[in-house]
């Protein structure tokens, strides 16, 4: 069973922030630090950060396990609580969660990708 919850990212500097939410936190994790690691990741002032700082100076927290019903509103509750934050997004909404993609979409998304779009592009397009 995977564990859900809350998550952040916190930096030995200046104690800043990024707040996320996870039904599978250890996914989440790995999948953070591989975009920040090939400066793909989604979150701008994130990436830019580390590219500045490195990864080492980020020390990442689960805040708190919860059930999967509950994250937008565990996420929203620690998204109000921390005022220095890299979160572009202040609202824990989750627009995507639960988006299913058509074949058709898979299918665009696998010429994207074959074509030499990153990630992050991809997911912007369709996320």
């Amino acid at each position: 069973m995977e564990n859900s919850g809350i998550y952040c990212f916190k930096n030995t500097i200046n104690d800043k922030v990024y707040i996320g939410s996870s039904k599978s936190l250890d996914f989440r994790r790995r999948q953070h630090l591989s975009d920040l690691k090939c400066n793909s990741h989604a979150n701008v002032k994130l990436q830019n950060f580390v590219n500045k700082y490195g990864l080492s100076v980020l020390k990442y927290e689960i805040l708190e396990f919860c059930d999967v019903s509950d994250l937008t509103i565990i996420e929203q509750k620690y998204l109000d609580l921390y005022p220095n934050k890299f979160n572009i997004c202040l609202k824990a909404d989750r627009p995507n969660a639960n988006r299913k993609l058509s074949e058709k979409d898979i299918k665009n998304i696998a010429e994207l990708f074959n074509s030499g779009k990153s990630c992050t592009d991809i997911s912007r397009i369709y996320f």
